[in-house]
């Protein structure tokens, strides 16, 4: 039963943060899936890194600010 809380309490974070961002954090979970797979992606694809290394960015910022927790 623990685990069934747990996920629901995830998907109501996840669901409240979607639009907005949460309370210290600069990003909704929306603008985050925007920039890994589209937006500056696109153009730093073309002038800058390649796209999969934005990605790598993105994920490894993420998984750094959950650790931080």
């Amino acid at each position: 039963m623990k685990l069934l809380e747990k996920a629901e309490s995830m998907w109501t974070q996840f669901r409240a943060g979607w639009s907005r961002p949460h309370k210290g954090k600069y990003n909704s979970y929306k603008e985050m899936g925007a920039y890994s797979v589209g937006g500056t992606s696109v153009l730093g694809s073309s002038e800058g890194p390649p796209q999969l290394d934005n990605t790598k960015i993105n994920v490894a910022s993420v998984m750094m600010n959950i650790a931080a927790k």
